[in-house]
């Protein structure tokens, strides 16, 4: 379960999304710096 969340949550993932849902890629770049900052640790730390 913890490898499918860390999935769904990785920045590429939600990266493509974002463009699934239409935003512009330069937007979804600046979207994902800030995503990774505050959901990486919380992600990847044991």
């Amino acid at each position: 379960m913890a490898m499918t969340i860390q999935h769904k949550l990785n920045a590429l993932h939600v990266f493509c999304r974002l463009r699934d849902m239409g935003i512009s890629a330069k937007a979804a770049r600046r979207l994902i710096r800030l995503y990774e900052r505050m959901v990486r640790h919380f992600l990847y730390t044991s």
